[in-house]
């Protein structure tokens, strides 16, 4: 978005250095406004505009602005909803407050927000290179760490074992599949574990030896 003289524009798009903005009541009113920019030390500089079909509008910048401002709010503080809402509201003047959109909507803007956010931060879009997060078991045995893909499902599973582990599966007559488990973390959706019975110092114990991390819901 970009606000210049008391109008807004909406990018329409990109050649080169320079970027062609519309009114954002193109649309609505079949304004034909049009400005034209050029990025001078990562800053959008005005080059060429043309007239626009109606006067500019201070309540409409302003509400625009508590909009980009509420968005701002929901992906940098954690704090409740009805928290951020009263903030942006509070920093919009009297005669722009009417303008607004109803508070339930700007409830939900803020949910919307950060489920993206929750959405881009999750295992499908992050490296799999998750070593430095945990790369050792307890018994500072390495773990292997492998992408696969479930062909029942077509779906990446992450999977976490030990060479330690696999040995003992391979060992055991029964396995024991225990699962699946709905989380909500951000390294897995939902997990698979598969247990196997050890036998250590004449005990036998039933143990957990492999995980596996599905990246999606519903498997």
């Amino acid at each position: 978005m970009l606000i210049v003289e008391g109008y807004i524009y909406n990018l329409e798009k990109v050649i080169k250095y320079r970027k062609y903005w519309c009114c954002h009541l193109k649309g609505t009113m079949k304004c034909k406004g049009t400005a034209i920019t050029k990025s001078v030390n990562n800053e959008d500089v005005s080059v060429k505009s043309t007239a626009h079909d109606h006067a500019s509008d201070a309540t409409d910048v302003e509400k625009y602005q508590a909009s980009e401002k509420l968005t701002d709010l929901a992906s940098m503080y954690r704090s409740t909803p009805a928290l951020l809402v009263d903030d942006d509201v509070a920093s919009t003047s009297l005669e722009s407050t009417v303008a607004l959109p109803t508070r339930r909507s700007m409830l939900q803007k803020v949910k919307r927000v950060r489920h993206l956010q929750f959405v881009n931060n999750s295992t499908s879009n992050v490296a799999l290179d998750m070593v430095s997060v945990g790369d050792y078991a307890l018994t500072q045995s390495k773990f292997v760490q492998e992408r696969k893909v479930d062909i029942h499902t077509n779906l990446h599973v992450l999977v976490f074992t030990t060479e330690e582990n696999l040995k003992d599966l391979c060992n055991s007559d029964i396995w024991l599949m225990d699962g699946v488990f709905l989380t909500k973390g951000r390294l897995c959706r939902q997990l698979y574990s598969i247990h196997a019975l050890v036998s250590y110092a004449g005990n036998t114990k039933c143990l957990p030896l492999m995980y596996l991390s599905y990246e999606q819901e519903d498997i």
